[in-house]
């Protein structure tokens, strides 16, 4: 699940989350330095932890945008790093999700 409400999208799923505050459109890769983040394990303790500011590659296409139904679908990627983990790549990601306005 996700909210667009304000301008802004945030989403995530299985340890990875994104914000966009940018307008929503089909079709635009969106960046996503800075607006990703990738969790291991929630306990930086326990595992790595990526932080939005550690993004320096990436972006994101929405290939449809129903504001009937309220479901996004798309694709992303992005790379991150900090100093205590090695590079993640997260690449050929996709999703369909319902948001709440």
């Amino acid at each position: 699940m996700a909210i667009y409400q304000q301008g802004q999208l945030q989403f995530g799923a299985q340890g990875i989350t994104i914000i966009l505050g940018d307008q929503l459109e089909e079709n635009i890769n969106y960046s996503l330095v800075g607006q990703a983040e990738y969790l291991v394990n929630p306990n930086p303790q326990l595992g790595c932890h990526y932080e939005f500011e550690d993004t320096y590659q990436g972006y994101l296409t929405f290939t449809k945008i129903d504001t009937e139904n309220f479901i996004l679908s798309g694709t992303f990627e992005f790379s991150t790093v900090n100093d205590d983990c090695e590079n993640a790549d997260i690449t050929n990601g996709r999703f369909d999700l319902q948001y709440i306005p």
